[in-house]
């Protein structure tokens, strides 16, 4: 095996380990948000307030 090949694989066993590591980490902060909750993410008030009117807009469009 040449150093390229030894290369790629070491890169691709990197990110493989660094996908694992955030994939896990994502699925405890889902585990231990609330329950009840749909929204996982919360957006700040501004952005909410400019979603509302989007959709406000849109319904008025339709």
């Amino acid at each position: 095996m040449s150093l390229l090949h030894i290369s790629i694989y070491a890169l691709l066993l990197i990110l493989l380990i660094l996908s694992l590591v955030l994939f896990f980490k994502f699925y405890l902060k889902i585990k231990s948000s609330d329950k009840n909750s749909i929204n996982l993410i919360e957006f700040p008030k501004e952005t909410s307030s400019k979603i509302e009117n989007f959709i406000k807009e849109n319904k008025k469009k339709q």
